[in-house]
C-alpha cells in the first residue's frame, strides 16, 4: 500500500493521513456507506467494495479493487479493519477503451444503415429515371419514323415525275411534313435538327435558322450536288384497267391520303376519299344506289399499314383482304398491286421485267410445315406463346428449362427454338452454348434460336449473340413481333438472311418497365387485347390462368421472407413479374419488379413490405377480373 499510495507507514499509523482522505472525492461517500452497511450486518467478517478511485501522494488517480476484513474484540465490537487493495487501473482503462470502441462501432453501423437506405432510394430513383429515358427514346423513334414515312413517299413521287408544276406541289407537301415534326407547341429535343445538320455537312453544305419573335423561324440549308447529264426517262403507260376502276381510299392521315390521291390523279383514276369507316360505308351504299359501284361483283379490299409480313397473310385473308401494301407506299408497289388484284397478271410480268419492286399479295403465301420448340418456365408466358404460334399456323412443343430443351433437340430435328433466358436448372444462355457446341448430342447445331427476354437494354443483345442465339424478342411477347421474327428465320424465299438479328425498336430497345403508366393502373385490358390480336377468348383464358397461379407465387414469397431466403424471393418475383407483364397487370408488374430488386440485394425488410403490397394488389385485381372471366365462361 505504501508503494501504491505513495505515503509512508508512519503517516498512516500516526493518523496524519486517514484512508478516507485518499479516496477520490466522487467515490468517498459511496465507500463510506458500503463500510457502514457491511459493518452493521451481524456475523459479517469481510466484504468487497465496488471498484473506486484513490488519490496518490503525487496527485495521481488510480482505480483499486478492495477486499476488507472486519476485526472485532472480545465483546464483538469492531476494533479495526484490514484489507487487500489491488491496483486495477490498467484493467479499467482497457474496459473503457473497449466501451468507447463498441460505441464507435455502433455509430458506424448506424451510419452504414442510413447510407444503405439512401443508396436504395437513389437506386429506385435511377430506375424511374431510366424508365423515363427509355420512354423518351421510344417516343423520339416513333416521332422521327412517322414523318419520315411521308417524306420517303413524297420523295418517291418527286423522282418519278418531271419537273412540272406538279413537282412544286410535291416539294411543298414534303416541307409541310417536316414542319409538322419540328413546330410542336412545347418544342422538341433538337434531335431532328442534329440529324439535319449532319446530313447537310455530309453533302458539303451548311444549315442555319433565321428567327423573328412572334412571327416564326425559317430554317435553311445548302448542299453541293454534281450536275447530272440529261437523260430520257421512259414513261410507263398506265393500264386502262386501273384508269377505269372506281377506287375508294380510306385513311385518317391527311398527308398519307394526299400522297395516294396525287398518284391516283397522275394516273387519271376515278377515286373518292373517306376519313373513317363510317363515311366509307356510306359511300359504298351510295355508289351502289347510284349504280356506279366501286367494283362489279365483290368489292376488292387492300389493307395499307406496317403489316408487311408474310406471317400475317392467313389472318388477313380470313378477314377478306386480297392484298396488303406496306407503308411508306411507293408508286411502283401500288401500281403492281392494283394490276394483280384486278387480274392483269400479264401486265404484272411486264412490269417486273422492267425492274419494279415486287409486292406481296395476301393470297399468295402458304406456310410450309415447320416444327418449333418453346423453352419457357413461366406457365402464363408459355400459354401465351403457344396460343400465338397455334393461331399463326405453327406446330410447337414446350419444355420448362434449358436442360429439357437439350434433351428434346437430341431426339427431334426442330426448325427453330424460342428460348427464355432465365430458367431454373439451366438458363437459356447456357442451353444455347451447348446447342452450338459440336460435342453436344443435339441433331442440328445450327438451328435458329430466338431469345425471349424481359431485359433488352444495352449489352443484353450482345449477351444473347455471344451465347449463340440468332435473334431476340422482348417480353411480354407481342404476337406480331414474335411471328415476324420467326418468319424472318424460317423464310424460304430467295432473300438471304442477315447474319445479325434485327435491332429492337428504339435506340437500343424498349426495356420492359411500365412506361408512362400511373401507379394506380391495375390492368390494361385494351393493351392485352391488342397484343393478342383481338382474341377475347384467349384473353379470358390467359387472365384466368394468371389468377390461379399468382397466389401460389405470393405464398412462396411469404415463406421465403420468413426463412430469410432472398434468392427464392428474387426467383419467384421475377417469374411473377413476367406473368403480370403478359396479362398487362401493370401495378403488379411494377411491385414485382421492385420485389425482385429487393431479393437481388438481400433487402428482406423491404421484401416483406412489398410482398404484403403485392398480395393486396392481387386481391383487388381478382375482385375486378374474376367476375368477368366467370361470367364469360358461363355464356
Amino acid at each position: 500500500m505504501i508503494k501504491l499510495f505513495g505515503y509512508s507507514k508512519e503517516e498512516f499509523t500516526s493518523g496524519e493521513v486517514s484512508y478516507d482522505k485518499v479516496v477520490h472525492e466522487d467515490d468517498v461517500d459511496r465507500v463510506a456507506q458500503e463500510v457502514s452497511r457491511y459493518s452493521s450486518e451481524e456475523g459479517r467478517s469481510e466484504f468487497v467494495h465496488e471498484p473506486y478511485r484513490i488519490i496518490t501522494r503525487d496527485g495521481g488517480v488510480k482505480w483499486v479493487d478492495d477486499r476488507t476484513y472486519i476485526r472485532r474484540g472480545e465483546k464483538n465490537q469492531i476494533t479495526h479493519y484490514q484489507g487487500i487493495v489491488l491496483d486495477i487501473t490498467d484493467r479499467v482503462q482497457a474496459e473503457e477503451e473497449l466501451r468507447l470502441a463498441k460505441e464507435e462501432t455502433e455509430r458506424i453501423n448506424h451510419h452504414l444503415v442510413e447510407t444503405t437506405t439512401v443508396a436504395k432510394e437513389l437506386a429506385l430513383q435511377a430506375e424511374v429515371a431510366n424508365a423515363a429515358k427509355s420512354e423518351f427514346l421510344a417516343n423520339m423513334s416513333h416521332e422521327i419514323r412517322t414523318p419520315m414515312n411521308d417524306v420517303v413517299g413524297m420523295a418517291d413521287l418527286l423522282l418519278d415525275t418531271r419537273l412540272t408544276f406538279e413537282q412544286r406541289e410535291y416539294a411543298e407537301t414534303i416541307q409541310n411534313c417536316a414542319d409538322a415534326t419540328t413546330t410542336r407547341r412545347f418544342g422538341g429535343t433538337g434531335l431532328g435538327l442534329t440529324i439535319a445538320k449532319n446530313l447537310a455537312e455530309m453533302m458539303n453544305g451548311d444549315i442555319g435558322v433565321e428567327s423573328v419573335e412572334g412571327e416564326g423561324s425559317t430554317f435553311w440549308f445548302t448542299a453541293v450536288f454534281q450536275k447530272q447529264s440529261p437523260c430520257n426517262v421512259p414513261v410507263v403507260g398506265i393500264s386502262e384497267l386501273i384508269r377505269c376502276s372506281r377506287i375508294l381510299v380510306i385513311g385518317e392521315s391527311k398527308t398519307s391520303l394526299r400522297s395516294l390521291t396525287i398518284t391516283l390523279d397522275s394516273w387519271s383514276c376515278r377515286y373518292v376519299e373517306a376519313r373513317d369507316t363510317q363515311s366509307a360505308l356510306e359511300m359504298l351504299y351510295t355508289a351502289v344506289h347510284e349504280r356506279d359501284p366501286f367494283r362489279v361483283g365483290d368489292t376488292i379490299l387492300v389493307i395499307m399499314g406496317r403489316l408487311g409480313k408474310r406471317n400475317e397473310a392467313a389472318r388477313l385473308k380470313r378477314l377478306g383482304f386480297s392484298a396488303f401494301l406496306t407503308k411508306p407506299i411507293k408508286r411502283s408497289s401500288l401500281y403492281e398491286c392494283l394490276l394483280k388484284i384486278l387480274g392483269a397478271e400479264e401486265l404484272v410480268a411486264d412490269y417486273e421485267r422492267e425492274g419494279k419492286i415486287k409486292s406481296h399479295g395476301v393470297s399468295e403465301t402458304q406456310k410450309p410445315e415447320f416444327r418449333l420448340l418453346l423453352a419457357e418456365d413461366n406457365p402464363i408466358n408459355q400459354k401465351v406463346a403457344l396460343k400465338i404460334l397455334e393461331k399463326s399456323g405453327y406446330r410447337a412443343d414446350s419444355v420448362a428449362d434449358g436442360w429439357e430443351a437439350l434433351k428434346s433437340l437430341e431426339s427431334i430435328p426442330y426448325d427453330l427454338v424460342l428460348m427464355d433466358c432465365q430458367m431454373p436448372k439451366m438458363d437459356g444462355y447456357e442451353a444455347a452454348r451447348q446447342i452450338r457446341d459440336p460435342a453436344s448430342n443435339v441433331l442440328n447445331h445450327d438451328v435458329p434460336i430466338i431469345a425471349l427476354t424481359a431485359h433488352a437494354m444495352k449489352g443484353d443483345r450482345e449477351k444473347c449473340l455471344e451465347a449463340g442465339m440468332n435473334d431476340y424478342v422482348v417480353k411480354p411477347v407481342n404476337a406480331g413481333t414474335l411471328v415476324e421474327s420467326i418468319g424472318k428465320w424460317l423464310r424460304d424465299d430467295e432473300e438471304e438472311l442477315s447474319s445479325h438479328p434485327t435491332q429492337p425498336q428504339g435506340a437500343e430497345a424498349i426495356p420492359q418497365a411500365i412506361k408512362g403508366v400511373p401507379e394506380e393502373c391495375l390492368f390494361d385490358q385494351q393493351a392485352l387485347l391488342d397484343r393478342l390480336s383481338g382474341d377475347k377468348a384467349l384473353l379470358e383464358e390467359i387472365v384466368d390462368g394468371f389468377l390461379k397461379d399468382a397466389p401460389h407465387r405470393i405464398d412462396a414469397m411469404k415463406k421465403a421472407v420468413n426463412k430469410g431466403d432472398a434468392q427464392e424471393i428474387q426467383r419467384q418475383a421475377h417469374t411473377l413479374k413476367g406473368a403480370a407483364a403478359n396479362v398487362e397487370a401493370l401495378a403488379l408488374q411494377r411491385t414485382a419488379a421492385r420485389l425482385e430488386e429487393a431479393g437481388t440485394i438481400g433487402d428482406l425488410d423491404s421484401a416483406a413490405s412489398l410482398v404484403f403490397n403485392l398480395s393486396k394488389d392481387l386481391d383487388t385485381l381478382s375482385n375486378i377480373l374474376r367476375p368477368s372471366v366467370i361470367s364469360n365462361e358461363r355464356k
